[in-house]
């Protein structure tokens, strides 16, 4: 006899914003933080300041230092997930192919 479970969850709760703040050199557009802030339904959403300011703190605390980093902010959650460097003539978002397994 098999036996059958039935799974049941609970509704995922909806995201209402997406904030990725990147921190980068400007001579070379590689990325040297990157920090991501998703904000639920019903939750207070950040403004630019506070979220450049939290993506600040926590490099900083991780011990990167930010002195000499530039600022890019995007609301694509990919840029926060996946490799990129900023493009220092057009100041966008690259993806960078990871590198393939041997």
């Amino acid at each position: 006899m098999v036996q059958q479970f039935t799974h049941q969850a609970g509704k995922a709760p909806e995201i209402s914003d997406v904030r990725v703040v990147a921190l980068y050199d400007p001579g070379t557009g590689r990325i040297a933080h990157v920090h991501t802030i998703t904000t639920l339904k019903a939750g207070r959403v950040l403004n630019e300041k506070e979220v450049i300011e939290s993506a600040l703190a926590h490099a900083t605390k991780a011990g990167c230092q930010t002195d000499q980093l530039q600022v890019k902010l995007s609301n694509n959650p990919t840029h926060g997930h996946l490799p990129h460097k900023i493009d220092i003539k057009t100041q966008e978002f690259v993806a960078l192919n990871p590198p393939s397994r041997t």
